[in-house]
């Protein structure tokens, strides 16, 4: 699922966390598409939670300056 945000786009994974600001859609949807390859090889819902994190990680050490929230955290900073 992806969100546009005060001029930003997330995408929502199964474990509800909210990955991003991305200042696209299509930017969102190919960092979807990588995680999901990614999740596509992890087992059981702890390997998942790591790949998770480990694609955050990767990703602000890349430069992009991700902000990954929990759905509620989404909605309470959007009031």
């Amino acid at each position: 699922m992806f969100l546009h945000e005060a001029g930003n786009w997330y995408f929502r994974t199964r474990e509800g966390i909210e990955i991003g600001p991305y200042d696209t859609r299509f930017e969102a949807e190919i960092e979807a598409g990588l995680l999901i390859e990614l999740l596509q090889k992890a087992g059981d819902v702890e390997d998942r939670a790591a790949v998770v994190n480990e694609f955050i990680l990767d990703g602000v050490a890349m430069g992009h300056d991700l902000k990954p929230m929990h759905n509620e955290e989404l909605v309470a900073a959007s009031s």
